[in-house]
């Protein structure tokens, strides 16, 4: 608004320059411009003081060590959770005057929105909405005789808090799966709203204190139901819908793009590229996410995704001769109030209720960064959640190193034989670079399969040569840490599998899509079909479009995609003896008959 009244000022003066005249209205009294500048003071500029004033004592407490700097760190969206989280001495992790910013700019933003957004909008509610709704319909349905039992009980507690909550939790259950209260079918309030009401009311059921009867009414559902919310498979249908739109939509929006396909060496970069270029045209998704937070007055609540409408999901299931393994994605199964008072959700331990009476094992693939202030204490508790009694034969923590100096290959050096070294090396010194392996790992199986390992993938994939580019040492780590991961499972043969990062949108969707597609290919060096690839385009944009509003990590995806270059191009060329020389390494048959089924 100031730009348009030095640009009004300027008119008015040229205007006697020009004109020699001086009867002429000002621009500055016409109602017009009297009604734009009440426009912008009313609509604009309206904030909300109640959330922005942190107060004197607050402010003197937070105005140093500020961990959010900018606009472009709430735009990258990689340490979010900082906003949602409260530092150990009290106070936020960002200034009073970002929160304004924010403000600011992501209200003008809304002022900018054109139907074509809102469009895009409402089709990432509704496929939220229909994901929602489909999970509750499973879960009654399956919970049919429990919860009709429960209710027929529950008349004897009708003044216990617990009972009355975990009334409440069923209704709303009810209410989600209900069809009628699809957004599509504009319903008052949503299915998706009815199951956070769900997941709240449960949370509250359990929290509750109860008797010695009403805690054997309660705990055995209360488990089952926790255990159909980790388990719920994936209907893609509608995500990928929207994905390919975002495609067609950059295509056309960039005539470059044609060029481009050709010089790009897959076409997954090629969709990557038409995805980034059609989200250009629309506001920042975590900039709406932020302006969300603070509107409504969320700084500080906590990080607890469980709670906040990122549930888990069963991507696919690996299969073999000698087993099925169901693999999920999820965001990291603990909540926390600061960097490091973090716990597990209670829905976590309700699923190893249930996993623990099938005798059933579940290794989590931990890809948070361990050495990082940001994500070290959720690694230790997840890590720590092994040891529990009653969960120690049926729970193995493996975390991988997908964010160290070395993972990113910060460091110089082009040789390849002290680049394997390194490798084994920061494999095999675990918590002192990285990784970590469960106890339940057999650690001198580990040290032979990974020798060989190493080995093999410098012959086989890169063909012994002695010097490594940076692309070259990045691809290495890449392809080494499917195999890796391989191993893991051949040791520990897990009935349930998760890929497990921060919020399960970046890091665990392109190694979910990395284990996917070349473990497909490794069966079926012709490729991908069509089925498959747009399965990998769901794996891989899905959580990043409908939970922040953006794409995935520039950098993760077109590392993927480059190693997978590599990886289908040796395949074409040496299928066979690849298929022959990395089945001497595993018990299961992962290269001839293993298949991944969607879903």
């Amino acid at each position: 608004m100031a730009l348009a009244d030095e640009a009004v000022k300027k008119w008015d003066r040229y205007t006697l320059l020009f004109k020699k005249t001086q009867d002429r209205e000002s621009v500055q009294l016409l109602k017009e411009y009297r009604d734009l500048k009440q426009f912008f003071k009313s609509k604009v500029v309206r904030f909300n003081k109640k959330s922005l004033e942190i107060g004197v004592e607050e402010q003197r407490i937070t105005d140093s060590g500020f961990l959010i700097k900018d606009l472009e760190s709430i735009r990258s969206d990689a340490d979010y959770e900082l906003l949602l989280l409260r530092k150990e001495e009290g106070g936020y992790f960002a200034s009073s005057a970002l929160l304004r910013h924010i403000l600011l700019v992501g209200q003008s933003d809304e002022l900018l929105l054109h139907s074509e957004y809102q469009e895009l909008i409402s089709h990432l509610k509704a496929t939220k909405d229909l994901q929602a709704h489909m999970i509750a319909q499973e879960m009654l349905k399956q919970n049919l005789s429990p919860i009709d039992n429960f209710f027929k009980q529950a008349k004897d507690f009708t003044l216990e808090e617990s009972a009355i909550c975990m009334s409440k939790a069923l209704i709303a259950l009810m209410l989600a799966a209900n069809p009628y209260n699809l957004m599509r079918n504009d319903a008052d309030k949503v299915c998706e709203q009815y199951l956070v009401d769900f997941c709240l009311f449960l949370r509250q059921a359990i929290s509750k204190p109860r008797s010695g009867p009403l805690t054997a009414l309660i705990d055995p559902l209360y488990h089952k139901l926790s255990y159909l919310l980790f388990t719920q498979a994936c209907s893609y249908e509608k995500a990928l819908e929207l994905i390919t739109q975002l495609i067609a939509m950059g295509h056309s929006k960039n005539e470059l793009l044609s060029a481009q396909k050709i010089q790009l060496d897959s076409v997954l970069l090629y969709q990557d590229v038409a995805i980034r270029t059609a989200l250009k045209a629309y506001p920042s998704g975590p900039l709406m996410q932020a302006l969300a937070l603070v509107r409504e007055q969320r700084l500080g609540q906590g990080l607890d995704l469980f709670s906040q409408k990122n549930w888990p999901i069963q991507i696919y299931a690996i299969l073999t001769d000698q087993l099925k393994i169901n693999c999920m994605k999820v965001a990291s199964m603990t909540m926390q109030t600061t960097l490091t008072d973090v716990e597990l959700i209670p829905e976590f331990i309700g699923f190893m209720q249930v996993l623990a009476s099938r005798d059933q094992k579940y290794v989590v693939i931990n890809l948070q960064n361990r050495s990082s202030w940001q994500e070290k204490a959720r690694c230790t508790c997840l890590e720590n959640s092994q040891y529990k009694q009653e969960f120690s034969e049926h729970l193995s923590v493996i975390t991988f190193d997908k964010d160290s100096d070395f993972y990113h290959q910060r460091e110089s050096g082009s040789k390849s034989s002290d680049f394997l070294l390194k490798c084994a090396q920061e494999v095999l010194s675990g918590q002192e670079y990285g990784f970590y392996f469960s106890p339940t790992v057999n650690s001198s199986q580990l040290t032979f399969f990974i020798n060989k390992a190493l080995l093999l993938i410098h012959e086989l994939f890169f063909d012994g040569k002695q010097e490594f580019s940076h692309r070259d040492r990045l691809d290495y780590i890449e392809i080494f840490h499917f195999f890796l991961f391989l191993h893991i499972i051949d040791q520990l043969k897990p009935d349930i599998l998760s890929f497990t990062c921060k919020d399960g949108v970046d890091t665990s969707s392109v190694f979910s899509a990395e284990v996917f597609a070349w473990l497909h290919v490794m069966n079926h060096p012709e490729g991908l079909p069509k089925s498959k690839r747009d399965f990998l385009l769901y794996l891989l944009y899905a959580p990043a479009m409908t939970l922040r509003g953006r794409s995935i990590d520039k950098d993760r995806i077109q590392r993927m995609a480059s190693a997978m270059h590599v990886f289908i191009e040796k395949l074409n060329h040496n299928g066979f003896v690849i298929q022959e020389a990395f089945s001497q390494l595993y018990q299961m048959s992962f290269f001839k008959k293993a298949r991944v089924q969607e879903g």
